[in-house]
């Protein structure tokens, strides 16, 4: 119980009023536990620590099965590059190899052409005259032009010709035309086949 004295105005006497202590309790149980400590401030003290532990579950390391796919993944995109790497290097010298029996074929067609359209045989190679002394000629490799004589660096490059007369051509007799094949065999076994024509004119 709690006491409040109060002094009468009219007298000297002082005049004890008394209240009881459970009506102050009654009043002020729930106000004033929420005013000494307020909702607001128990969630608001609370949320950081559910915050926390979201950053945490968000920032964990990554697991075994991710690793392991990961690095299957990357053996595979690699093998792949591997593989393309080796078949680029593989058959890189193969454009050369093309590039220098083409090469063989025209020059030797060239040499063939320029010579008459006439049936001379029976001459060396220094003294073919006509296109059809090229008939048949199979040298074991590339020579010079009007030679017998290998280019160095070329021995692995066989040669076959064949002159044939009798070819229909727009506008020319059978008896005057003739078709000239040259056959130029590159190391790995490719041909390389160029044909050409020549007439009586």
């Amino acid at each position: 119980m709690c006491t409040n004295n109060q002094r009468a105005e009219g007298g000297g006497q002082m005049v004890v009023v008394a209240v009881p202590l459970t009506m102050v309790h009654a009043r002020s149980g729930r106000g004033a536990s929420e005013a000494m400590f307020p909702r607001g401030a128990w969630e608001q003290s609370a949320s950081p620590i559910r915050s926390t532990d979201k950053n945490l579950s968000s920032e964990r390391g990554i697991s075994l099965i991710e690793l392991i796919m990961f690095i299957v993944i990357v053996s595979v995109a690699l093998a792949g590059v591997m593989l393309v790497m080796n078949t680029t290097t593989r058959y890189s010298a193969d454009p050369l190899i093309h590039k220098q029996a083409l090469t063989v074929a025209e020059s030797l067609l060239e040499e063939i052409e320029q010579k008459a359209f006439t049936h001379d045989s029976g001459q060396s190679r220094q003294n073919f005259n006509d296109i059809f002394d090229y008939n048949a000629l199979n040298p074991a490799s590339a020579t010079y032009a009007n030679s017998s004589v290998a280019v160095a660096g070329l021995e692995s490059y066989s040669v076959t010709v064949a002159v044939v007369s009798g070819v229909t051509l727009p506008g020319v007799q059978a008896a005057s035309a003739a078709q000239i094949t040259v056959a130029v065999t590159e190391p790995g076994g490719q041909v390389i086949e160029v044909t050409g024509y020549k007439v009586a004119y």
